[in-house]
């Protein structure tokens, strides 16, 4: 049988240089050299007060990097950070060799949201002076994300009070088994001169059931109900009552929908912010504009975002959406729910399937100003029937005859599945006029064309930070706390576009 070499390595002692563990053209090497020289951590000082009495605090530059190399390797607990910085040679490197405790680590995290934001600031300057950013295209999207709170947890307060309600039923049932339990027991102790007394008290069990109720019962007297669209209640969670239920690829998750605005040169985060709600496309007018105002800061100029595009996902079509676009001068592209439909490309898709006939929309429909009335596609009258308020828009309704549709051969295409005629609804104010016009310029083939650039934009970028970078959960409760960790892992990913571009590297040390 050959015989090998053992394993020796746990007995190598050799003197180690930090320095040197930090190579160049790594990340590490990237974040240490952008943390020491680049960024102003002025922010991070404020919080300090022990210039001439206390114990010295740890550097703001030291907890920074192994915090932002600690999130690119998938590591979000605080705990795991610190025994990192005592046995990982590249997180002694960052850190200088200083053992920072977990504690200091997340409130470092949770506590400096105005000074992290100030570094992710200085990044995009860095970036866009390194002309990394193109300011032609971008692209907005949301990735949703699990938070750290349990979905079970969730439910408007009637369902939380009838999760009370059984908790306490099953709390009651607890209680008379333990208490048979008990009974059982004296009389078998009392037969027996050798037994022991019975030790009574709740068990474990017992005390989370009843901690469980209290959590719900005080939750529902600290906090008022949680209001959607239109002023209808939404779930609320006990946990995190910032986070939302939220439909996933995967399911129903408990979480945050985190947006992005990424520019397409080098997919340069630009905005970035979580959400704890289901819709995000009241929420488009607001990144634009964050954007903006970011680029703004970072020395892009106002004459070259007005030539930018803007590329938004079905999500973000809405009558308000395409209203702030068209008013506000900018270039956007919002498909709506049916484009792919109206598009001739996906007309036939080989013959495997069976051709869907597009369903009849209200531009095919012709007015005649004759006699106010509208001509369907089959040459039928649509005549007034009365004026209307639908989704708080103001117009008129119009309405064929039923025996015109029934007796017509495009009632599939036109009909909603039990109607025996067909409806049309005409807005009075120019509401309509805007989802109408986006719609028409999506159809056109250079709208489709730019539209085809979102996914290679936004995807790669949530596939990094959630796939690649590990954010697969955030740690943290409360809308602010998850907005600053959702900062950090866009920061990590933009510092890594900066690496991979070699700036940083051609960057003289100053």
């Amino acid at each position: 049988m050959p015989r090998y070499k053992g394993n020796e390595r746990q007995h190598l002692m050799v003197p180690v240089n930090l320095d040197e563990q930090l190579l160049p053209g790594t990340l590490e090497h990237a974040i240490n050299r952008l943390i020491d020289h680049e960024v102003d951590l002025s922010g991070f000082d404020v919080h300090y007060h022990n210039e001439e009495s206390g114990r010295p605090a740890y550097d703001p530059k030291a907890l920074l990097k192994v915090i932002l190399f600690g999130y690119s390797k998938g590591i979000l607990s605080s705990r795991k950070i610190e025994e990192a910085c005592k046995t990982n040679i590249v997180f002694m490197a960052l850190c200088g060799d200083v053992h920072p405790d977990h504690t200091t680590i997340a409130r470092f995290v949770s506590g400096r949201s105005g000074a992290i934001r100030t570094v992710f600031r200085d990044v995009l300057v860095l970036a866009a002076q390194s002309d990394l950013i193109g300011a032609e295209v971008f692209a907005l999207d949301g990735c949703k994300i699990p938070s750290n709170a349990a979905k079970e947890h969730s439910g408007t307060f009637a369902e939380i009070r009838r999760k009370i309600e059984k908790l306490e039923r099953r709390l009651e049932v607890i209680i008379e088994e333990h208490r048979g339990a008990d009974l059982q027991e004296e009389s078998e102790n009392d037969g027996d001169r050798g037994g022991k007394p019975s030790a009574g008290g709740a068990s474990s069990g017992e005390e989370k059931y009843r901690r469980s109720i209290e959590r719900a019962k005080e939750f529902l007297q600290t906090h008022e109900p949680r209001t959607g669209e239109q002023s209808k209640e939404v779930k609320s969670n006990i946990t995190d009552n910032e986070s939302a239920k939220l439909k996933s690829g995967s399911g129903y998750i408990q979480g945050y929908n985190a947006l992005a605005l990424v520019d397409a040169k080098r997919q340069i985060i630009v905005h970035a912010e979580p959400v704890g709600q289901i819709h995000e496309a009241p929420l488009l007018p607001r990144m634009v504009r964050r954007g903006i105002h970011a680029l703004r800061q970072a020395g892009v100029g106002l004459d070259r975002l007005r030539r930018g595009a803007l590329l938004a996902d079905t999500n973000y079509f809405t009558e308000s959406n395409a209203r702030f676009v068209f008013t506000s001068g900018i270039d956007a592209y919002l498909p709506d729910h049916h484009f792919r439909s109206r598009d001739p490309r996906f007309g036939n898709r080989g013959g495997a399937r069976k051709k869907v006939q597009r369903k009849f929309t209200k531009r095919d429909f012709v007015y005649d100003g004759t006699d106010d009335s509208f001509r369907c596609p089959a040459g039928n009258r649509l005549l007034f029937h009365t004026h209307a308020v639908v989704k708080g828009t103001k117009g008129m309704q119009y309405r064929a005859d039923p025996r015109d549709c029934g007796r017509c051969e495009l009632s599939r295409r036109c009909l909603k599945r039990g109607a025996g005629r067909r409806w049309l609804f005409v807005g009075e104010t120019p509401r309509e006029n805007y989802a109408q016009a986006m719609r028409d310029k999506i159809d056109t083939p250079e709208a489709r064309k730019m539209y085809a650039r979102r996914m290679g934009i936004v995807e790669p970028v949530f596939a990094n930070i959630t796939a690649t970078k590990g954010m697969r959960r955030f740690t943290m409760r409360g809308r602010s706390n998850v907005r600053i960790q959702w900062l950090y892992y866009c920061l990590v990913h933009n510092i890594e576009k900066l690496a991979n571009a070699g700036v940083l590297a051609m960057m003289p040390a100053t």
